[in-house]
């Protein structure tokens, strides 16, 4: 993605046009020498203290613009520029404090600080000249920000590479998010922030994750023709008349997830309103209508389905647990046919007590029982935790257990860092340098390698 147009300062363009005629009797005839004066390349920034009327007179002024054409040329400067706010705050400020500047802007460039989209659909409605919307954000934060450990999920800075569209879907849910959605424009694109507030931090939006996906896209949406009464005519079948080659597509169409899995009752994210608290259960948090049900209801057809879309289900997605205690309730309430199916986990290893050690030791139990298990992953939240003494061998919780994983060459199992993945993310665009970060994760990633080493030997 290319980057956004680099801001200009405000005083930094005075410049003075002795061409222009001081006598200038039509506006049109002298539209092309006012863009020559009035557009600023790159973004103009505007804010609630800039009385940008005085700072155009002044530049008309200086060019010998009579003052006849000022109010044209006014016209001309928001219509022609892109400009630039630094929060949605100031933009809903000068858009109330401006009624009749702001139906003039047709390009403007907004920093999302956080998760809020508040204070966009109000000003936008009364900005109904916009074209093109850049909205400058740090979409990994936002997850952050709207994950929920009361709904048994991570809040922790994650890089792009770790965040699939299961996860990336909470971003619906940062206040503000319904109304935003709502909005309709020709162009909008999610960007870097204008201005980078964390040397060192990438910000952005994550690469085809929801916010250039969905919301873009339903923000960008023209109007669908209504179906006739003869498109919407359906030949119903049977589908198990289908030969096995078409059931198999069907299945990949209807039960391949986009990303890991985290099974763990919760009401669904597309259920709830954007900006509620996620861990109420009362009514005014949920949309009106049902509950959404759940994909695998289409199992339950008859037993053929439920034997092939189930074992086509488990095999091909993969399972993130976020706590060990999630893999404990999981598992233990598995019926044994899912069960035998289950090819991928993911398994994030805490910061461990010896509570924490005595679930991860028996998720770790669980995990072994698991017949058709190929691959395991563990995330570290950042370096290897610490022997803590609670067995004689001064094993690390559930290190035996991988041991064992990785002995039977059944398993694949690998080891990560969120610590270093973020580093090696941020400093993609060029190293980091400043200030103790690079040791930190050089350490982090010694010990990470250390401690897979010592999961690969035997015994």
């Amino acid at each position: 993605m290319a980057p956004p147009p680099a801001l200009l300062a405000l005083d930094s363009r005075t410049p003075t046009y002795p061409d222009l005629p001081l006598a200038v009797p039509e506006k049109a005839r002298y539209d092309a020498q006012l863009r020559k004066l009035l557009i600023i390349p790159g973004m103009f920034e505007l804010g609630i203290d800039y009385d940008h009327q005085t700072h155009v007179s002044a530049i008309l002024e200086s060019a010998g613009v009579p003052e006849c054409l000022h109010d044209h040329a006014m016209h001309i400067f928001f219509a022609q520029n892109t400009f630039y706010f630094a929060n949605p705050c100031i933009f809903d400020t000068w858009v109330y404090s401006n009624p009749s500047w702001a139906p003039l802007l047709r390009r403007i460039g907004v920093d999302v600080v956080g998760e809020s989209f508040t204070h966009f659909a109000k000003p936008m409605k009364r900005c109904s000249g916009l074209k093109a919307l850049h909205l400058g954000v740090d979409e990994r934060e936002m997850v952050r920000r709207a994950c929920s450990t009361g709904r048994g999920q991570q809040r922790l800075i994650m890089p792009p590479t770790e965040i699939d569209l299961q996860l990336n879907i909470v971003v619906l849910l940062g206040s503000g998010m319904d109304s935003f959605r709502t909005i309709r424009l020709d162009h909008v694109e999610f960007v870097p922030f204008h201005v980078h507030i964390c040397p060192g931090h990438r910000t952005g939006p994550i690469p085809r994750g929801i916010l250039e996906t969905l919301v873009a896209e339903e923000i960008m949406q023209r109007p669908k023709k209504k179906p006739t009464a003869g498109s919407l005519a359906v030949q119903p079948f049977r589908l198990l008349d289908l030969p096995p080659e078409l059931r198999n597509y069907i299945y990949r169409f209807v039960l391949s997830v986009d990303g890991k899995i985290n099974p763990i009752r919760r009401t669904p994210t597309s259920y709830i309103r954007s900006g509620l608290n996620r861990q109420r259960s009362s009514a005014s948090a949920t949309r009106p209508g049902p509950e959404p049900s759940s994909v695998l209801a289409f199992v339950q057809i008859n037993r053929q389905i439920y034997e092939e879309a189930t074992s086509y289900f488990y095999s091909v997605n993969q399972f993130v647990f976020y706590y060990p205690d999630q893999v404990l309730e999981f598992l233990r309430v598995l019926n044994p046919f899912r069960k035998d199916h289950i090819t991928a986990v993911t398994l994030w290893y805490p910061r461990t007590g010896f509570h924490e050690a005595l679930l991860l030791e028996s998720a770790f139990r669980e995990l072994k029982q698991l017949p058709a298990l190929k691959k395991l992953e563990i995330i570290l939240e950042d370096e290897p935790p610490a022997h803590l003494g609670y067995d004689l061998a001064r094993h690390r919780p559930g290190e035996r257990k991988l041991k064992k994983f990785v002995h039977t060459g059944v398993v694949d199992v690998t080891i990560k860092s969120m610590k270093v993945e973020n580093f090696l993310w941020d400093s993609a665009e060029g190293p980091l340098d400043h200030g103790s970060g690079p040791d930190a994760c050089r350490q982090t990633k010694q010990a990470v390698d250390a401690f897979a080493r010592e999961i690969h030997t035997w015994p």
